[in-house]
């Protein structure tokens, strides 16, 4: 047997470095490890931000101010041609980038309508035509913008369309800039480069004006929504286009042509080559398969100067800013929609994407994953799983983990070092599971032959205590069993208010997902505060403390957990609001008292549960909130059990089953956070029960309007003004102070 226990793990360790391994080769996709790995990229690179200014760029910010101030964009080409000018001429800037796209013609001047005027009714007014020849240079805002763009270093954006996009991808409008690479495409044979079906692009005007043009688009998202890389190049007909942040920098550098590096596979007998590399002048750009690169995030935002595009109009912002900087014209306003998620926030700007990245070129700080790096995770993986299955299994436990921990360590340090040393993003993810997932298998082998009594106690009560409770009762598994017992114990019964009502208005469905919020949350408050979950009666629930575990604060334990539950269904109610679900309210029931405890029921299913005369009590109980619009009412013993709350004493009942009267009580406050005004009411209250118990009902009758007048809402106070007016009208033979219920309520 223990032969085949050792095979048995040998197995299973083999199949799951099989299961790595041929991930790594790429022969299987695993979504889960990909995404983990994305998760893994983002910890590192949070970890390593500058999180400092990079005066090299500044971005001009059409924010919500400029809009405030200068009106809704769009705004008019001829506004845009006066901070094109201030920019160049006053400031002096090197090159400017518009992280924005002008595909329709600027008609706000009213020059289309004007000549629409000329060539029919006002075709015969020869001082309308006079006078419109004359003022139309001025009205032609397309013209004067694509002039101011001439002869300057500017860059306009635009955007391509690839099949992931929704709708006819393959349609076109404006005019896309000159190709980076228009001959030799056919013969680099890069299938895995993305291939644009169509494009949105500037005016032919101005685009034609401009010095050149990028794509600002950004189709590489990962499955979580997050964007960790963009395409520096993409092919549309066989051409090679540039992206905007690209086309940007090398306005900044001359316009040096760009080269792309090939790796070695290239000459391989498949004749398909594999990129690796961008040159651009002086800068190797790493980039991957598809062309992208990762982007290397600076910091959070904002990593560079931001100026409010106002600013810039008004002439207001100091020159040294502006003088001789890389400039990006984008916005930040909410309504103009031109914000992503990535690894460093969830709302960042667009625009900042691509000053990361001319940032991260002319620092030569890219982050990347060479070509080798596949290989390189598939020995590390197969040198993980020879040390752990075949080799360390030979040492004791102990020694198995320290070689373990050691592996792993190493594998994180090395990671790390590559990482921030040679900026160099090796897989990670798969190495540290796989040393995690053979070491449980190890583990997992010695608690089997070494701690089986102490798995069956966890196995016999994990369904009903929390972890914690079963890791403190593994210690002496010896003392705990299923078997019957006796014990003092606390009860708890809850059930949620016109659940009948509540259900009639939702579908079964909805039903479902309410009951499962609502019995989650109560579950976690019980476990908690150590209780013992005994079952889901319908939309109640019944729990109790001092068992397995034995707890001597069985009903603080209890009646904290109560107070906690009203707190969560308060939550609660906020989160059902917002779904259109009902309002949900509960009563809580607490007894303590002598109880039968263990595993009941038949040999088709068994409970552990308690039973007994005081657990009926805690039930009864439970229902009475109803009576007196309160939410928990807890025994006398749990009362006398629990020092750290202040009771309000609510009444002496005789409840149905049962013919010992019964003291009641309210948890009103934690002593430690009684109130002044609170204690003063508790003390009025519990003068009102004494008079109204000795009969002193007229004084009582006064004692009790006080507190009407402060709550007049009170059912509690409704009950007992009915019925000290009862007895004031017609006063009983032998009358009892104790109430006596008929039936369950």
């Amino acid at each position: 047997m223990r032969k085949f226990q050792k095979l048995l793990r040998v197995g299973v360790g083999f199949l799951i470095s099989l299961f790595f391994l041929l991930h790594a080769a790429r022969y299987i996709e695993i979504e889960s490890l990909q995404a983990l790995e994305n998760k893994a990229f983002d910890f590192r690179l949070n970890l390593s931000l500058e999180n400092r200014f990079d005066r090299r760029i500044v971005i001009v910010d059409i924010d919500e101010e400029s809009l405030k101030e200068e009106g809704r964009w769009p705004w008019n080409r001829k506004k845009l041609a006066n901070l094109v000018e201030i920019l160049f001429d006053q400031y002096q800037i090197n090159v400017l980038g518009f992280d924005v796209l002008f595909a329709e013609p600027d008609t706000s001047s009213g020059l289309p309508v004007l000549e629409l005027l000329a060539r029919s009714q006002l075709k015969n007014n020869s001082e309308f035509i006079k006078t419109l020849d004359l003022i139309k240079p001025r009205l032609e805002h397309d013209l004067i913008f694509a002039n101011t763009l001439r002869s300057r270093a500017t860059v306009l954006g635009y955007y391509f369309k690839t099949e992931s996009i929704a709708g006819n991808a393959s349609t076109v409008s404006g005019e896309l800039p000159k190709a980076v690479l228009t001959q030799g495409y056919d013969n680099l044979n890069l299938p895995l480069l993305l291939s644009a079906k169509g494009y949105g692009a500037n005016l032919s005007i101005l685009q034609q004006a401009a010095a050149s043009g990028g794509f600002i688009d950004t189709p590489l998202i990962d499955n979580d929504g997050i964007i960790r890389r963009v395409p520096l190049i993409q092919v549309y007909k066989q051409k090679i286009y540039e992206a905007f942040s690209l086309a940007v920098l090398r306005a900044a550098l001359g316009s040096p042509p760009l080269q792309l590096g090939i790796s070695s596979e290239y000459n391989s007998d498949n004749g398909k080559g594999i990129l690796e590399s961008i040159q651009l002048g002086p800068f190797s750009i790493p980039v991957d398969q598809h062309g992208s690169a990762l982007i290397p995030f600076r910091g959070h935002f904002p990593s560079f100067q931001y100026i409010s595009a106002k600013d810039v109009l008004a002439g207001s912002v100091d020159k040294p800013i502006l003088q001789g900087s890389i400039v990006l014209i984008g916005t930040t306003a909410a309504g103009l929609l031109d914000m992503r998620a990535t690894p460093v926030q969830n709302v960042y700007p667009g625009v900042e994407i691509h000053a990361n990245l001319i940032a991260g070129i002319l620092d030569e700080h890219l982050y990347h994953r060479p070509a080798y790096a596949t290989g390189f995770e598939f020995a590390a993986l197969l040198i993980i799983g020879l040390l752990l299955i075949f080799i360390a299994p030979r040492f004791s436990l102990p020694l198995y983990l320290v070689i373990a921990s050691t592996a792993l360590i190493v594998v994180i340090l090395f990671n790390f070092y590559m990482w921030s040393n040679k900026q160099i993003n090796f897989p990670l993810v798969a190495q540290v599971l796989l040393i995690l997932m053979l070491s449980f298998i190890q583990m997992i082998y010695g608690y089997f032959i070494e701690n089986r009594n102490k798995r069956q106690l966890t196995r016999l009560f994990g369904q009903y205590v929390p972890p914690e409770l079963v890791e403190e009762m593994s210690h002496q598994p010896e003392d705990f069993a299923l078997k019957g017992d006796i014990r003092e114990l606390t009860v708890m019964f809850t059930d949620i208010r016109n659940f009948t009502s509540i259900s009639e208005l939702m579908s079964p469905q909805q039903l479902t997902l309410m009951l499962n919020e609502y019995f989650t949350e109560m579950t976690s408050v019980i476990q908690n505060n150590r209780g013992t979950m005994d079952k889901y009666l319908g939309d109640g629930i019944m729990a109790f403390w001092g068992a397995p575990l034995a707890d001597q604060l069985h009903a603080s334990h209890a009646v904290r957990a109560a107070w906690e539950m009203i707190g969560a269904t308060k939550a609660l109610r906020a989160q059902f609001r917002q779904k259109g679900w009902p309002e949900i309210n509960i009563g809580i029931g607490i007894n303590t008292g002598s109880m039968h405890v263990g595993n009941m029921g038949s040999k088709f299913r068994m409970s552990y549960t308690v039973l007994g005369d005081e657990v009926n009590l805690g039930s009864r109980l439970e229902n009475l909130t109803k009576y007196y619009g309160v939410k928990i009412i807890v025994s006398e013993k749990t009362k006398a059990l629990c020092g750290d709350f202040v009771f309000r004493e609510l009444d002496i009942v005789r409840v149905a089953g049962k013919g010992i009267p019964v003291r009641i009580f309210e948890p009103v406050a934690y002593k430690t956070l009684l109130s002044e005004p609170l204690k003063i009411n508790l003390e009025h209250y519990h003068q009102m029960i004494a008079e109204y118990r000795k009969g002193n009902w007229k004084q009582a009758q006064h004692l009790l309007k006080v507190l009407v007048e402060e709550n007049p809402h009170s059912t509690l106070y409704q009950e007992y003004n009915t019925r000290i007016l009862r007895l004031l009208q017609s006063t009983p033979e032998n009358w009892d102070p104790i109430f006596t219920y008929k039936d369950k309520y």
